[in-house]
């Protein structure tokens, strides 16, 4: 506000909605945020306050203020998921799962979560 913005945009973390390993079916900004997300994971949880500090500043001298809550994001000058992934399999650890294995999962392209 000091600098003068009008608009400002956090990118948030849909892990933020998540108690533990549940699946988030329809999540929508109605959801009640559980106190300690992902198990109270530090990255959930700083993102939350992130979050909340964002939206409680819209309206005031004139900020207007949004979050969006985006699923894991790869793409250029990445040095954890995509390198993760492609470890995993070289290590031959990908043809091995946990549960049902009927869990979704997202991911979402840099470039693609910055589009107008």
């Amino acid at each position: 506000m000091e600098c003068g913005i009008q608009v400002f945009m956090y990118t948030s973390t849909s892990a933020i909605a998540q108690k533990s390993y549940d699946d988030i079916i329809f999540a929508n900004e109605t959801w009640t945020l559980p106190e300690n997300p992902v198990d109270g994971a530090a990255y959930s949880r700083t993102k939350k306050v992130g979050e909340s500090l964002v939206l409680s500043a819209n309206g005031q001298n004139g900020l207007l203020t949004v979050a969006i809550r985006l699923c894991t994001l790869f793409g250029e000058g990445d040095l954890a998921l995509t390198k993760s992934m492609i470890e995993v399999v070289q290590n031959g650890r990908a043809k091995y799962h946990i549960g049902t294995g009927k869990n979704l999962y997202d991911f979402i392209y840099t470039g693609n979560a910055a589009e107008p």
